[in-house]
């Protein structure tokens, strides 16, 4: 993230960020819209965590404060998985490639 904060060769372009649905990934999602404002979230919410409850694992516990720069719907993952204490984390890499396709196809056309 911190080598695309510093390029504006992204800079209007239409953005989309894939990463793991957990506090951490939220967090990098939050730095780089922090950058690229309009970048928009794509497998990371809640619809895509509650389909594929059986590849959760667990992630570390974290303290720190709420990233500023997601929307309501991303705060309101963040929260519950802040709050989840187990099978907190849903790596994207996990996610069935068939889901993913359909998910990203229906973003990119939206």
């Amino acid at each position: 993230v911190a080598a695309f904060r510093a390029t504006s060769a992204l800079a209007g372009k239409r953005l989309f960020y894939w990463g793991d649905i957990d506090t951490q990934g939220l967090r990098i999602l939050s730095v780089f819209r922090e950058r690229f404002p309009a970048c928009r979230s794509v497998l990371m919410d809640e619809a895509t965590l509650d389909r594929f409850p059986e590849y959760r694992t667990d992630a570390p516990a974290e303290n720190a404060e709420e990233p500023r720069a997601l929307d309501d719907a991303e705060l309101a993952l963040y929260r519950r998985l802040s709050a989840m204490g187990t099978a907190n984390r849903l790596e994207q890499e996990r996610i069935p490639l068939s889901w993913a396709r359909e998910r990203l196809a229906t973003s990119l056309s939206g």
